[in-house]
């Protein structure tokens, strides 16, 4: 391959590049099961994107028990979607919050993404609302940098994080970006 300057004169194209260029890895999750607000981690009922054409590019992450490992270091774009149930009858909730927590010493976590809504008053149906909270995530050791992903409420009695395991209903994505 060549390239034409504008006078007609051909330079050699740039056979390799000394760097990484595009994304390398995107992995997305989802919670499988409704799970009550009166648990704040998520912990279990996760499972890898699956159905009607949804994929995973490179190495994904792994799980256990909530905790996320990423499989190479580098830095990561991390996003938590949540959707939250009311049931029918429950009073508001005031705040709603989705959490993503992080430790860099594969032991204390700190709240490093949180995003909030508002559920109010008694309502005779059911109620649907949605939080999305991202972060950017400096993985400069697989052992030790890893995520998981809280939720928190004024008020737990009847309010669910809202799961399913046909569709995506609260998800948790993970996509490299680039070298650390």
């Amino acid at each position: 391959m060549s390239i034409i300057k504008p006078n007609n004169n051909t330079i050699s194209a740039i056979t390799a590049l000394p760097f990484n260029v595009g994304i390398t890895m995107a992995d997305q999750w989802r919670l499988t099961t409704s799970q009550q607000l009166t648990t704040d981690d998520v912990t279990a009922n996760l499972e890898r994107i699956n159905s009607n054409g949804q994929g995973t590019l490179g190495t994904g992450m792994s799980e256990s028990s909530g905790i996320f490992t990423f499989p190479s270091t580098g830095i990561y774009m991390v996003r938590f979607d949540a959707s939250f149930l009311q049931h029918s009858g429950a009073g508001g909730a005031r705040f709603i919050k989705g959490i993503i927590k992080a430790t860099i010493n594969n032991s204390s976590y700190a709240d490093i993404a949180t995003g909030f809504t508002n559920m109010e008053g008694w309502i005779s149906n059911n109620i649907h609302v949605g939080v999305s909270t991202a972060t950017l995530f400096d993985v400069t050791n697989t052992s030790t940098h890893k995520i998981k992903f809280s939720t928190g409420s004024a008020t737990a009695s009847n309010f669910y994080l809202y799961g399913s395991s046909t569709e995506n209903l609260s998800t948790f994505s993970f996509t490299r970006l680039g070298d650390t």
